[in-house]
């Protein structure tokens, strides 16, 4: 797999820049730093993201901004929790008011097109609640925002093909089949192990906590990795990058 940066943007001058994105479309990833249990590292949200933005770039010759990590706090039911070690997340007030002085900068700078990319479950309210703001307060009038989570772009069709109706979820798939599936096929020098336990499904859309019991999955995974294989990584890879270069026209 091709992993060249079709442009390293921290590297170019202020004038460089500037005539880079003029008209252009500029492609931003946003991750995290959150466990992924015992097999996978903190970067799992970000490497996933960032190897999709990049290979969109490379087809459509768009732009990679530099990629975002601190964001939403992890939670119980769809990320494992805070307690984990490791794990890092921002104030939901802080980050949404983070978000939208980002967004405005990029606005600024004749960007045609600005798509953003997140991998982290908890992160996409709060994105998309910065784009109101920017809209709201006529910062986007000359640029055209899209903004959706990666897994947003895999089809109902292709989900039933790939689980055999065992699909729990996406809020399910916290470190999991589809996410250790894509580490292997993109860096599989980081995934330590398949991850057999299959962990404490949630309800997706239910906030549960008691002080009596424990909140988070004993291993901090959502769901098994059982099954998951370079090869189902490349089928999702290749699935999820044809498909936002449709959406994102």
């Amino acid at each position: 797999m091709k992993r060249d940066y079709l442009l390293d943007y921290l590297n170019q001058t202020s004038e460089e820049i500037r005539s880079l994105l003029n008209n252009n479309s500029l492609v931003l990833p946003i991750g995290s730093i959150e466990q992924h249990g015992p097999h996978l590292p903190l970067s799992v949200d970000i490497d996933i993201t960032m190897d999709i933005c990049r290979e969109l770039c490379l087809r459509k010759k768009w732009i990679m901004g530099p990629e975002i990590i601190y964001t939403a706090r992890s939670l119980p039911q769809s990320g494992g929790g805070s307690s984990f070690p490791g794990t890092i997340g921002i104030n939901g007030k802080v980050l949404i008011d983070y978000f939208v002085d980002i967004i405005s900068s990029f606005s600024k700078m004749g960007l045609k097109n600005l798509y953003i990319i997140n991998g982290h479950y908890e992160n996409e309210a709060f994105i998309f609640e910065a784009i109101e703001i920017c809209r709201e307060r006529n910062l986007l009038e000359n640029m055209r925002v899209v903004a959706l989570s990666w897994w947003s772009a895999v089809s109902d069709s292709f989900i039933k093909k790939s689980f055999k109706n065992k699909f729990l979820g996406w809020h399910a798939e916290h470190a999991g089949f589809v996410e250790t599936s894509l580490m292997l096929y993109l860096m599989p020098n980081k995934v330590r192990f398949i991850n057999k336990e299959s962990g404490n499904t949630p309800t997706c859309g239910v906030y549960s906590y008691s002080g009596k019991t424990k909140d988070e999955n004993s291993n901090g995974t959502l769901s098994s990795s059982i099954g998951a294989t370079a090869q189902v990584g490349k089928s999702f890879f290749d699935h999820i990058c044809a498909r936002l270069e449709k959406i994102l026209i």
